[in-house]
């Protein structure tokens, strides 16, 4: 599916591999299977013969969920809470720890002593995410990517900024260094002369749309609407919360559903969904869902007939209509 193919039936599907076929991990050493889109194909996986996908995320999410895996010698309920609400950007970790000498500046002191967490609240993550989108990798583009192709070429691969900071030659520093200033600026501008007020939530939001919201007229379109809130995070941490460009930074991809199981002690499983259990406005669960999921909360999911009756709050019946008596129009 990467390029255009003939529409004459070669490439249609013809079946579908054996399960026996497909690459498999069973009850690996480590103690931990985890996965997250990015590319986990064994080496000696033989692509070329059964072809199960090209298109892989980048992995730092992946690399994440191990490092914090690997560091438990017992997993808990909490630890997988914890887990999915990990804002930490191990892209933006390898970016600063390869950071050239620059001058001491403001921007360098504020990213260098900075723990690597998109926090709603940082702002340090701010700084970072203007940084690295708008000044950055437009300034490793120009430095990597020929000008006759580069309008064929969005940007530079997160896996490739690291590695080429890390060798950055003495040209390549000054760049660098420019676009650090010019980010320092940048977010000034567009959040305020003031470090200490910056806030990653600020510029980065969830704003969840009713579909029929369009259509529908101004006394139920504003009973309709959802506030906007500030989310942590971005489509390189665990909790994923990618945005779609970097001029307005609102969430644009993640979980809308998240879920905790303890297998075995069902009744002990945690969630939480956006932006409520109705889609009627005029419920008290049109958006009773979002505020917890914004601020990564979770709720009990409870599995059990004893414990679905304790925790009932509304009852909900459907009767089909009665058919009219015979001879009756």
């Amino acid at each position: 599916g990467l390029l255009p193919v003939a529409g004459d039936g070669r490439y249609e599907w013809d079946g579908y591999f054996d399960m026996d076929a497909l690459p498999v991990e069973f009850n690996p050493t480590r103690g931990f299977v985890a996965t997250a889109n990015a590319m986990n194909l064994p080496e000696d996986y033989p692509i070329a013969e059964r072809r199960v996908g090209f298109e892989w995320t980048a992995p730092w999410r992946h690399r994440r969920l191990q490092e914090v895996l690997a560091s438990q010698t017992k997993h808990s309920i909490a630890d997988s809470l914890a887990l999915q609400r990990d804002y930490t950007s191990l892209l933006a970790r390898d970016v600063i720890t390869v950071l050239p000498k620059l001058s001491r500046t403001s921007a360098r002191a504020l990213l260098e002593d900075w723990d690597s967490v998109l926090a709603p609240d940082s702002a340090a993550a701010a700084l970072f995410a203007i940084w690295y989108e708008r000044h950055l990798r437009p300034a490793l583009a120009a430095h990597l990517i020929p000008a006759k192709v580069r309008p064929l070429i969005e940007t530079v691969d997160s896996r490739v900024v690291a590695d080429v900071m890390r060798a950055a030659p003495a040209e390549l520093i000054p760049a660098i260094e420019a676009s650090l200033a010019a980010a320092w600026r940048d977010t000034q501008q567009t959040l305020g002369n003031d470090p200490a007020a910056w806030r990653w939530g600020d510029l980065h939001q969830i704003r969840f749309t009713h579909p029929l919201l369009p259509r529908a007229p101004a006394d139920l379109a504003a009973a309709m609407q959802y506030p906007p809130l500030p989310r942590g995070g971005s489509a390189d941490t665990p909790n994923n919360t990618g945005y779609a460009n970097a001029k307005d930074f609102d969430v644009a991809t993640g979980a809308s559903f998240r879920i905790v199981v303890d297998v075995g002690n069902w009744d002990a499983a945690r969630m939480t969904n956006a932006p409520g259990q109705s889609g009627d406005p005029r419920s008290p669960f049109y958006r009773n869902l979002l505020a917890g999921w914004a601020n990564d909360e979770s709720y009990p999911l409870v599995y059990s007939q004893a414990a679905i009756a304790e925790h009932t709050v509304l009852t909900i019946r459907l009767t089909p209509q009665q058919p009219a008596s015979e001879g009756k129009e």
